[in-house]
């Protein structure tokens, strides 16, 4: 019988290649509706609307997105896709990528909101070196492994849920150290 661990390992690896899949069929479907676009206008003085309907096609990249959802909802499902902790510019980016003008109000009071969701132990917040610009956040308390030091709970971030190395690349090997992340939002 595989352990959580394991499944959950699993799971992750088969949700990438079909992300990729959805991703080629909707630049599939792109191309079409623009043939079409284009096909209609043919002999009309009017210039195909094209840049309007790929803005509307983002949310098909990102399908069931909680658009009306709550913050957390949002943090949750790109966390489903990236499979990694996540710095809050990285996070912001993604959400104005995909809701456009719509975004602004999504996050008008994202940094309070993320403040009340590590108080109330929702999202945890990690620091390496107790540096800002290494500061990375996760909705999965799963990804966090729990362990006893000299009768101290402790812990650690599983290996495939860490930051990209290229975002800790300016970090010592010391720095980078497990005991050298300080922990938010997490018992």
């Amino acid at each position: 019988m595989k352990e959580k661990s394991e499944i959950i390992k699993d799971l992750e690896d088969q949700i990438l290649p079909r992300l990729e899949e959805i991703k080629i069929l909707q630049l599939e479907v792109d191309t079409l509706q623009k043939s079409v676009v284009a096909l209609r206008e043919l002999g009309e003085e009017k210039i195909p609307v094209i840049k309007k309907t790929v803005k509307e096609n983002k949310l098909v990249n990102y399908p069931d997105y909680p658009l009306k959802g709550l913050l957390l909802d949002k943090y949750r499902y790109l966390e489903d896709i990236t499979l990694r902790v996540w710095s809050k510019n990285e996070m912001e980016n993604l959400i104005k990528e995909i809701e456009g003008d719509k975004s602004k109000v999504t996050l008008r009071s994202a940094r309070q909101k993320t403040h009340y969701y590590i108080n109330k132990g929702e999202l945890i917040k990690l620091k390496y070196s107790n540096k800002n610009n290494y500061t990375f956040f996760t909705t999965r308390s799963e990804w966090v492994e729990r362990y006893q030091d000299n009768g101290t709970t402790k812990f650690r971030l599983i290996p495939q849920h860490e930051p990209e190395q290229a975002l800790l690349s300016s970090l010592t090997e010391e720095q980078r150290s497990t005991e050298r992340i300080s922990w938010s939002g997490i018992n």
